[in-house]
């Protein structure tokens, strides 16, 4: 299978997998329960993530660039970028690199909320909203 192929099939199955969950919590329980829906989200797709990046290092777990791209890159990013996000953390400080592991985990948490926050804040006021 062509690996970009691979990739949007994954991309499509996560991103699907990460509704169903979304609405799960927000229909059987309550829509105030969406953080906990993407919590739950984010936790299962690192510990997924995780449990592969072990078992290919063990050697245990043998893909090749579809496989990969289709569970680590499409479904794996759909589902959740913080399966991405900590494997990027994770090799960093597995290089040894604690310091620059800290900056980046830091600095994408901070800089996203605030790029969310400057975005929101900009179309509230262009829009003359509140």
């Amino acid at each position: 299978m062509n690996t970009i192929l691979a990739i949007a099939l994954g991309g499509a199955a996560g991103a699907l997998g990460r509704y169903g969950v979304s609405r799960l919590f927000t229909d059987l329980v309550h829509a105030s329960m969406q953080p906990v829906a993407t919590l739950a989200v984010n936790v299962i797709g690192c510990g997924i993530m995780g449990v592969c990046f072990g078992l290919m290092l063990a050697g245990a777990f043998h893909l090749g660039d579809a496989g990969r791209g289709f569970l680590l890159i499409g479904f794996l990013g759909a589902l959740t970028t913080f399966s991405s996000f900590s494997l990027d953390a994770f090799r960093l400080m597995e290089q040894g690199g604690y310091g620059l592991a800290f900056i980046y985990v830091a600095g994408s948490v901070i800089l996203s909320l605030a790029a969310f926050f400057a975005g929101a804040s900009l179309i509230r006021l262009m829009l003359g909203g509140n």
